[in-house]
């Protein structure tokens, strides 16, 4: 399904991504968390709010470190990966396994908003058959149809 979000609201994402850029480059003394920069922050926020906007969830606007995106109405924890790739994969790093969320879902992002590929649960991601290496060192990566 796709979502398109409106000028203001990619405005909003690139915002908060600011922000967080801002605040993690205080909070974080291991500047290789911060490689990733600032697209990959408004790409997540994108992300987020495609997924809240389609699913009727409110975004989380806030700077500290959480687990989970989102938290269903049956309480379940969500945590939503985006990515730019049409035939992107959904990826976890291997610490994930330690405090999981119980629901990861996948969101291809553009300039004006994305397309919810599906999820995945905990149970299913988290498998050993299911590390890889996709060039950034070993983590689960899972293909959503």
């Amino acid at each position: 399904m796709r979502v398109d979000l409106s000028e203001n609201e990619l405005r909003v994402a690139r915002m908060v991504a600011v922000e967080r850029q801002l605040y993690g480059r205080k909070r974080y003394e291991d500047k290789k968390k911060m490689d990733d920069g600032f697209q990959a922050d408004v790409d997540g926020m994108v992300g987020e709010m495609c997924f809240g906007k389609l699913f009727n969830y409110y975004v989380d606007f806030g700077l500290g470190k959480k687990k989970e995106d989102f938290v269903s109405r049956k309480g379940e924890t969500i945590d939503v990966k985006s990515t730019r790739y049409k035939t992107g994969r959904l990826t976890a790093t291997l610490e994930k396994i330690k405090d999981p969320c119980d629901i990861y879902v996948l969101m291809v992002v553009d300039d004006h908003g994305g397309w919810y590929k599906g999820f995945v649960r905990k149970e299913e991601l988290f498998q050993e058959e299911n590390i890889k290496d996709l060039g950034r060192g070993a983590g689960y990566v899972y293909e959503i149809r």
